[in-house]
C-alpha cells in the first residue's frame, strides 16, 4: 500500500493477499469454508488472533489444503501463540510431508517450545533426506 491511496484500494489490497489462501479448487469451495475464511481474515486484521487461530483452524480441517495450513501457521506465529502454530504445522505436514518449509517450521517451533527430544527425530529426518542442504537448515534453524 502507497501513500494517497483510497480506503477501497487498501481494503482491494488486503482482500487480493488474503485470497491467494482460498483452496485453489473454487468449485469445492462451500459456504462454510467461505465463512471461516472470512471470519478469520476479518479477525487477523481486527487483531482477534485467537478467533482468527481457530477458524484457519477449521478450515484446514474443511479444506485439506496445505495452503490453507500454511497460512494457519503464519497466523499463529504472527499472534505469538506457538502452540496453535506447532498444531498448524502437524497439520500442514499431514497435507505436504514432503515439504521442507513445514519441516523446518515444525522443527523450529519444537526448539522454540523447548521440546528438544521431539525435535531431535524430526532434525535427523530432514539431515538425512536433505544431505545436501545440512548447513542452510541449521542456519535457518538458528534465525
Amino acid at each position: 500500500m502507497t501513500y494517497g491511496q483510497s480506503s477501497v484500494e487498501k481494503k482491494n489490497a488486503v482482500t487480493a493477499k488474503s485470497a491467494k489462501t482460498v483452496p485453489a479448487n473454487a468449485n469445492g469451495l462451500t459456504k462454510e469454508m467461505l465463512y471461516e475464511f472470512l471470519l478469520g481474515e476479518i479477525a487477523q486484521q481486527r487483531g482477534q488472533t485467537q478467533i482468527a487461530n481457530q477458524a484457519y483452524k477449521k478450515l484446514t480441517n474443511l479444506t485439506s489444503d496445505p495452503l490453507v495450513a500454511q497460512r494457519a501457521v503464519e497466523l499463529a506465529i504472527n499472534s505469538n501463540d506457538l502452540n496453535a502454530a506447532t498444531e498448524a504445522t502437524q497439520a500442514w505436514l499431514r497435507l505436504e510431508p514432503e515439504s521442507s518449509s513445514a519441516q523446518q517450521t515444525y522443527i523450529a517451533l519444537l526448539l522454540a517450545t523447548g521440546k528438544i527430544e521431539e525435535a531431535t527425530p524430526q532434525i535427523k529426518r530432514v539431515l538425512q533426506s536433505q544431505p545436501a542442504l545440512t548447513g542452510r537448515t541449521f542456519m535457518q534453524l538458528m534465525h
